[in-house]
C-alpha cells in the first residue's frame, strides 16, 4: 500500500517531537534542508512530491487544530509574516 503525504507528515511531525522541536515554519515544510520535510519523504518514505503538495496535505492536516494521529493537541498560529510558523502543543 503506497504512503499518503498525510501519513509522511505525521511521521515528520512524530519525528520532529521527539527531537524536542515544537515550532515549526513554512520553510520546514517547502524546504530542501536536512531536517525539513521534503528530504524527510524521500529518505524514509522514497518518496517525492513538490512543495506545494506538502504545502497544500499540512493545511488540511492542520485544519482541525489537532493532529491526534501525532499526539498533537493543537497546532498554535504563532506568525503569518514574514514567514508562517506554527508551534505544536502535544499531550
Amino acid at each position: 500500500m503506497k504512503t499518503t503525504t498525510r501519513e509522511i507528515i505525521v511521521n515528520w511531525l512524530k519525528w520532529r517531537i521527539a527531537d524536542s522541536q515544537f515550532v515549526i515554519s513554512s520553510h520546514n515544510i517547502e524546504g530542501h534542508g536536512k531536517a525539513d520535510l521534503i528530504p524527510f519523504g524521500k529518505n524514509f518514505f522514497g518518496m517525492s512530491h513538490n512543495p506545494s503538495t506538502y504545502s497544500r496535505a499540512w493545511r488540511l492536516l492542520k485544519e482541525d487544530g489537532s493532529i491526534p494521529e501525532a499526539n498533537i493537541t493543537h497546532v498554535q498560529t504563532i506568525t503569518h509574516k514574514p514567514e508562517a510558523k506554527w508551534r505544536l502543543l502535544t499531550t
